[in-house]
């Protein structure tokens, strides 16, 4: 009977696992209401030539259910401006649902034709969690985008946000902010110790307290979130003090 009971419960929570599982694939697969964003913008009002900063990601970093001006692309841009007194002319390439391996593949290749770039943002990770990829290609992929944009534009600062926490994520229930929550930790950490090899600053919020920096889906990061993941893009972007930024 004790068996009964402990397989029932198993079978229990495993209906409830596919069930959310398919609930957060639906969010996740749901188009943006505000559609992909045009970043392309000129903010501050410093003399000089502007300085030029790309940002590179999945929907987060493009502002998913967010206005242009509130997403991470417009708030690195207006921070940095005022930071260095400069203008800052500011574009993205981040695509929704985009792992580290699309970036390195699809994004990285277009600063090519970007022209001078100061800076360069880039954001990904949660989507290497969601389609559980493997903890070498995680590493592999990393390493490929630093060395990549480093070689195209070798004089820009660089900053990497990792993989967010959605173990606080509203808009999942709890088993699978339990599950989700250890994976991105996991593509977290694998980020970081590439990116610590490479040299390359991290922009990271606390994960205490994180409810309040998701959106109205519960898994995208949410006006806060963007305000405070963009104050520590600019504090590693000056703290590297390449070229151009001081």
């Amino acid at each position: 009977m004790a068996w009964a009971g402990l397989w029932a419960g198993v079978l229990g929570l495993g209906a409830l696992a596919a069930w959310e599982a398919a609930a957060v694939a639906r969010v996740t697969r749901r188009v943006d209401p505000g559609g992909r964003h045009d970043h392309a913008a000129t903010l501050g009002t410093g003399i000089g030539e502007p300085l030029r900063v790309v940002l590179l990601g999945d929907s987060a970093v493009d502002g998913y259910g967010l206005r242009a001006e509130e997403s991470m692309p417009r708030q690195v841009a207006a921070r940095l401006a005022s930071r260095t007194g400069r203008r800052i002319e500011v574009r993205s390439t981040a695509v929704s649902g985009a792992t580290t391996a699309d970036v390195a593949a699809f994004q990285v290749p277009l600063l090519r034709a970007a022209g001078q770039i100061d800076a360069v943002v880039v954001g990904v990770g949660v989507n290497d969690a969601l389609q559980r990829v493997r903890a070498d290609a995680i590493t592999a992929a990393t390493r490929e985008v630093v060395t990549a944009v480093r070689g195209l534009v070798p004089d820009a600062a660089l900053a990497y946000i990792p993989c967010h926490d959605l173990t606080e994520a509203p808009g999942l229930g709890p088993v699978l902010r339990r599950v989700l929550g250890w994976r991105c930790r996991r593509v977290a950490q694998l980020q970081r110790r590439a990116l610590d090899e490479l040299d390359v600053p991290v922009a990271a919020a606390d994960r205490r307290g994180t409810a309040r920096m998701f959106g109205d889906d519960g898994l995208h990061p949410g006006v806060r979130g963007v305000e405070v993941i963009s104050s520590l893009v600019v504090s590693a972007l000056v703290a590297t003090a390449p070229v151009g930024i001081a």
